[in-house]
C-alpha cells in the first residue's frame, strides 16, 4: 500500500511539473490615448459605400517628409479578441502597443481581412478603396406599343468593403499626428427580395440593406508605437480591429540646376 502510494504522488508531481499554465491576461495591453478625438455612427439603410470622402484642411509649406503607412484589418470571434487585446477590443477608442509586439504570430490568431499600404506626403491626404460591386435587380423598365406591353429588368449596383482616407504631419517628440476616416459598410446577405405582379405575372425586385460603420479619429502617435482602433463590431457579432503603422521618411531635396 505505500509502494502504490508513493508512486501516485509521483506521478502526481509529474503532472504538475509538466503542465502549462493558462495565461492570465491579454497577450497585448492597449496603452489609452487620451488626446485622440474619436466619432463614431452606424446605420442600416439602402446607402451602399460612398467613395468620396470630405476633404481635409491642406497643409501650409512645403513637405519635408513623406509617411510610409499600413493598415491593417482584423476581424476575430469576441473570445479571440478578448484574449489578444483584452476587454479595450470592446469599447470604441484609441490604444497603441508597440509596433515590435505586433508579430505575426500574434496577428495569425485573427482573420486578416486586409492590409494595405500608402504613402502620401506631409499634410496630404490619400486613400484606400477595398469595395465589391454587387449587382442586383432594382425594378423594371416598361416600353410597348398598343396593346403590347414588354417589362426589362433594371440592374443596379451596390458597393461594400471598406474605404479610408488618411493625413500625416509631424509631431513634436517625433511622433505621427494623423487624420483618419474610415467607413466599413456590409451587404446584408442573401438580398431581400419582393414579389410584385405585372401584367398578370409575378415578378421579383430586389431591395438590398447596407450595415455601414464610419470611424472618424485625430490624434497623436508615439513614435515606435502601432494606433489600435477599436468598436467596431460586424452584423454576426465579429470584432473588427483596425491596427495603423507608420515610419517618416525624409524627401531628399532636389538637384540644383548649375
Amino acid at each position: 500500500m505505500r509502494r502504490l502510494s508513493a508512486t501516485l504522488a509521483a506521478v502526481g508531481l509529474l503532472a504538475c511539473a509538466c503542465a502549462t499554465p493558462e495565461p492570465t491576461g491579454p497577450l497585448l495591453t492597449l496603452e489609452p490615448v487620451g488626446d485622440f478625438k474619436l466619432e463614431y455612427s452606424g446605420e442600416i439603410g439602402a446607402a451602399g459605400l460612398d467613395n468620396e470622402l470630405p476633404p481635409y484642411t491642406a497643409f501650409e509649406g512645403e513637405a519635408d517628409y513623406a509617411y510610409e503607412i499600413e493598415v491593417r484589418f482584423l476581424r476575430a470571434r469576441p473570445e479571440v479578441a478578448k484574449r489578444l487585446f483584452g476587454q479595450r477590443c470592446l469599447e470604441i477608442g484609441a490604444s497603441t502597443v508597440p509596433a515590435s509586439a505586433l508579430t505575426p504570430e500574434i496577428v495569425s490568431q485573427a482573420t486578416l481581412v486586409s492590409a494595405p499600404r500608402l504613402t502620401v506626403f506631409e499634410g496630404q491626404q490619400g486613400a484606400i478603396v477595398i469595395s465589391n460591386e454587387i449587382a442586383y435587380i432594382g425594378g423594371f423598365g416598361i416600353s410597348g406599343e398598343g396593346a403590347t406591353r414588354v417589362a426589362d429588368p433594371v440592374v443596379n449596383t451596390v458597393l461594400d468593403g471598406l474605404l479610408v482616407g488618411l493625413r500625416a504631419v509631424s509631431a513634436d517628440g517625433k511622433g505621427l499626428r494623423l487624420g483618419i476616416d474610415m467607413t466599413m459598410a456590409e451587404v446584408v446577405r442573401p438580398i431581400e427580395t419582393q414579389e410584385v405582379r405585372l401584367f398578370g405575372t409575378t415578378t421579383q425586385v430586389q431591395t438590398p440593406l447596407v450595415y455601414s460603420q464610419r470611424l472618424k479619429a485625430d490624434g497623436v502617435v508615439g513614435e515606435g508605437k502601432a494606433l489600435v482602433l477599436t468598436g467596431m463590431l460586424g452584423r454576426d457579432n465579429d470584432i473588427y480591429v483596425v491596427l495603423i503603422t507608420g515610419r517618416r521618411v525624409e524627401l531628399e531635396e532636389p538637384p540644383k540646376d548649375e
